[in-house]
């Protein structure tokens, strides 16, 4: 993977694909970090956190939350509330 530092964007080499940002899953022969088109990745889903370059989604342990979609890290629950994904 390539940087053009002129335009700020990723340049594919041909047959390999980028590693995700946070929050996304590339899937085989992707040409973009944020994928979300379900062919070539996705989005990290609720509940779930995603961290850069990771192959699949974790699950957020307990006493902590992604309230949506694209997280790459869990929060921790709000003092005094437990949530839930189970």
């Amino acid at each position: 993977m390539l940087f053009d530092l002129h335009t700020l964007s990723y340049i594919p080499i041909l047959g390999q694909s980028l590693p995700c940002d946070g929050g996304f899953i590339c899937l085989g022969g992707s040409d973009t970090p944020r994928p979300s088109d379900g062919i070539k990745g996705y989005i990290c889903p609720e509940g779930h956190y995603c961290p850069r370059q990771a192959l699949e989604e974790y699950e957020c342990l307990k006493g902590t939350y992604a309230p949506g979609p694209g997280y790459d890290v869990c929060e921790p629950c709000p003092e005094g509330k437990m949530i839930g994904w189970n």
